[in-house]
């Protein structure tokens, strides 16, 4: 009697066990033997409201992404309910030199492809007024050069033909600077360059890391779907986070070229009045402040790919198993970003400083 007691209470608990897991359970009948038939439970109407909801929100950051990804690219491809089509704006991709629209350097023409054509322009732009701005520089260099012998011949005393000819070797400074600055840039994006595909070679090269952007990503409504109840939310403020900082990179890195430019621009008047500037303390101010703040520009990039890659590249797997945890992961870019700054003593606007909501203090 025990015995069969045990059996029949093992079968309940096997058949409990079938239906929790499967949604099936097996059926004996004297009359049609045993068979397996499905149970269907309908969902709640709380894991309804929120996946309807989830859904309903996750279409602004969509929009947003699909207007970078328009302005960016030039191509209306965007995430499917699959989550399959690829051609989306990532931080990923702007940091890794992937969009024509964004780079710098001012000399090289970017090779065909979205955006190529007005990237081009733009450096054709900034190329020209710099080398008109130059040969203006040139004249300047000339007139000074003039005014600096002038006032050497006529100098009477030791103390002011000294101070003159300290003003002559910072003149010659300044000119080999006007003639050498843009050889100056070039090395420092190349250096850059060379960084930014070394990191990005690793990261081609391991496949078995997962871009937490790229999953958030491509696997949006999978995600949603698959998530029970309210747990769809997390997902949710995962992506709206991931958007808010596309957006940030996508702010920064615009402006970042526009500033570029004009600093280049502006580099032969800066050479120019590198002797004047030294007149007193002895120290370029100027030249020195827009060395610090080109060099800024142009290093700022490989210092946020390698923060993205600790922070948001290998947090791949853990975006998958605890989403909340991921978010985290997203807003330490700001904190690690100031804190490299603050070691390398690069001074100068970052992420933090720009304000999506409200203004800035």
């Amino acid at each position: 009697m025990h015995y069969v007691l045990q059996l029949k209470l093992q079968a309940l608990k096997s058949g409990f066990n079938q239906i929790f897991n499967n949604g099936q359970a097996t059926v004996n009948s004297s009359q049609s033997g045993s068979k397996t038939i499905g149970i269907n439970i309908p969902p709640s109407q709380e894991s309804t409201l929120a996946n309807l909801l989830a859904k309903v929100i996750s279409l602004v950051p969509m929009l947003l992404n699909k207007l970078m990804t328009l302005v960016a690219l030039d191509n209306e491809d965007v995430i499917n309910d699959d989550g399959q089509t690829l051609s989306i704006f990532t931080i990923e991709g702007l940091l890794t030199n992937k969009y024509p629209l964004f780079d710098i350097d001012i000399f090289t023409d970017v090779e065909e492809g979205p955006r190529s054509g007005f990237a081009n322009n733009i450096k054709k732009q900034a190329a020209v007024w710099y080398i008109a701005i130059r040969n203006l520089a040139i004249v300047g260099c000339v007139i000074v050069a003039v005014y600096i012998g002038i006032r050497l011949a006529v100098a009477t005393t030791g103390e002011s033909k000294a101070e003159y000819k300290k003003m002559l070797t910072s003149w010659f400074i300044g000119l080999i600077l006007l003639f050498c600055m843009h050889y100056i840039v070039i090395i420092m994006i190349r250096v850059s360059d060379i960084f930014i595909n070394f990191i990005r070679t690793a990261i081609e090269t391991d496949t078995n890391t997962t871009s937490m952007e790229t999953f958030v990503l491509t696997n949006v409504f999978k995600n949603i779907n698959n998530a029970d109840g309210w747990n769809k939310l997390f997902y949710l403020v995962l992506y709206c986070v991931m958007t808010y900082y596309e957006i940030k990179f996508f702010i920064m890195y615009l402006f970042r070229v526009f500033k570029v430019f004009i600093m280049m621009v502006i580099s032969p008047l800066v050479c120019m009045t590198y002797s004047i500037d030294t007149v007193g303390d002895g120290r370029a101010q100027a030249f020195n402040n827009w060395f610090r703040r080109i060099m800024m520009e142009i290093f700022v990039q490989p210092i946020h790919l390698l923060i993205y890659v600790i922070f948001i590249y290998s947090a791949g797997e853990i975006a998958k198993q605890v989403p909340l945890i991921a978010i985290f992961f997203l807003v330490a870019l700001d904190n690690a970003e100031k804190i490299i700054r603050s070691a390398l003593k690069i001074q100068g606007e970052g992420l933090r400083d720009i304000k999506l909501f409200g203004k800035g203090k």
